[in-house]
């Protein structure tokens, strides 16, 4: 599989990550719905939101590398993101206060419409990760700025694969699908979609064409020794990088507030690592090999087993530790790319190519449905802990429909955020 086709299906990587979120924070399989992949959601669902930071990555890198104007960049997912937010903060606001019976005092109002509640330690954040994703879009210059030095090469041999210096960004599933998603990406956040399509370098192509010269554009052997070693400087420097993350967030264990956010920074990276690889691999491309292929699979059955056997046995620690994320690391990239491939296969079929059709519907209004399943479940919990909902309604049932219920309200949802977006642009 090319890089550019596992870019492309990331709309449907959101539509699963914003599923497997909202079966997570639900209460299904309290009652008679004990299913394995049920049980198995709503213990690890929690890993959708690695996928769209992992996502986020790539979409903040392609955006910001296009452009490099940080008040541009910041305007399109203000745009994109606060009309959505501040129509269903309003919402929750007024579900919290008249139909909950709750105080939201003046200090957590103004912290939750600037999206900073969750770092001020005040109570009543909407939710942790309105907060985390914008400090990462305020921080994406510093971290594009760590990415390029890590993954910049000296070498101008043309080696497009890791570490190339070469040509635009060839656009296939590129974009800011994932940018903007909040606990969920947006297949169009921002729209930031295509590329440049731009080659990347080729070699010197001034040989000598006497008998015995190495001919036009034919590398020297000196030049693959060189693009080599200049390869796998650029690998060290970036797996140096991602540890030098991991490293960072210790410094953030047993803080309950920030190790949620601060654990996330190594895959948003991780994911901007492979954005800068798609562009500079220009029109040639970056082919994802069997063994790569093979090496994530293996990884992810790694950080599968080191989550299970944490989650059964050190529960709390693995929390205030970062162990709850740490192992999304290995699992993210590799349930993207198996996402990938499922996606390669239903495109072939006419019924596959509709149901790709439907997630990728899904996938653009990811932001909305995190919205909206957040004041829905808010309410539908407080009317199950106060028993406002008679007993002989199956919990399971109510759940069901509040899950179909986020999804359907996400629409206008989204509707009505995007005619406020079209407003605001044209007045500015």
């Amino acid at each position: 599989m090319k890089l550019d086709r596992f870019l492309k299906w990331r709309s449907v990587w959101m539509a699963a990550a914003i599923l497997m979120i909202i079966v997570y924070h639900s209460g299904l399989g309290s009652q008679e719905m004990r299913l394995f992949p049920l049980d198995m959601l709503r213990r690890y669902g929690y890993g959708g939101v690695d996928i769209f930071m992992f996502a986020s990555g790539i979409g903040c890198y392609a955006s910001y590398t296009r452009d490099r104007d940080y008040g541009r960049f910041l305007k399109k997912r203000a745009l994109r993101i606060l009309p959505a937010y501040w129509l269903v903060l309003l919402v929750w606001m007024l579900v919290k206060v008249f139909l909950c019976g709750e105080k939201l005092y003046v200090s957590q109002i103004v912290g939750n419409i600037f999206c900073v509640q969750n770092f001020t330690g005040n109570g009543n954040d909407f939710n942790w990760y309105i907060s985390a994703i914008w400090l990462f879009y305020l921080l994406t210059p510093l971290f594009v700025l760590l990415v390029d030095r890590a993954g910049s090469s000296s070498s101008s041999t043309g080696d497009k694969g890791a570490g190339s210096t070469g040509g635009g960004d060839k656009g296939a599933g590129s974009g800011d699908k994932g940018a903007g998603s909040a606990g969920g990406g947006d297949k169009s956040a921002e729209n930031a979609g295509a590329g440049d399509n731009g080659t990347g370098s080729a070699g010197d192509g001034n040989g000598d064409k006497s008998a015995g010269s190495r001919g036009v554009g034919a590398p020297s052997a000196a030049d693959g020794n060189a693009a080599a070693r200049s390869s796998r400087s650029v690998r060290k420097r970036q797996v140096l990088l991602l540890l030098g993350c991991l490293l960072f967030t210790v410094s953030f264990w047993n803080s309950s507030t920030y190790i949620v956010t601060i654990t996330r920074i190594t895959i948003f990276i991780l994911g901007m690592m492979v954005m800068k690889r798609h562009k500079e691999a220009g029109d040639s491309g970056i082919v994802i090999t069997k063994r790569q292929m093979a090496v994530m699979l293996v990884l992810m059955a790694a950080g599968c087993a080191v989550l299970s056997y944490g989650y059964h046995h050190y529960l709390d620690y693995m929390w205030y530790k970062g162990f709850y994320w740490y192992p999304y690391l290995l699992i993210a990239p590799a349930l993207c790319l198996l996402i990938s491939l499922c996606a390669e296969a239903l495109e072939k079929t006419a019924v596959g190519r509709w149901l790709l059709d439907r997630l990728e519907s899904l996938g653009g209004v990811t932001f909305e449905i995190f919205m909206t399943h957040i004041t829905l479940y808010y309410a539908l919990q407080h009317f199950i802990d106060t028993g406002r909902i008679p007993g002989s309604v199956p919990e399971d049932l109510l759940w069901v429909s509040a899950i179909v219920l986020a999804i359907i309200l996400a629409y206008p949802v989204k509707l009505a955020a995007t005619a406020l977006s079209r407003k605001a642009s044209a007045a500015s």
